[in-house]
């Protein structure tokens, strides 16, 4: 159970990371396009 439980907070840290990359890079691309 416990193991389990690692693999989830890994998971969540990795899409946290992904949302954070995916935010910044949009706002790169909307202030170089406007």
């Amino acid at each position: 159970m416990a193991e389990q439980l690692d693999v989830w907070n890994t998971l969540w840290q990795w899409i946290d990371y992904a949302s954070k990359c995916r935010l910044f890079i949009g706002m790169y691309i909307v202030k170089n396009v406007w």
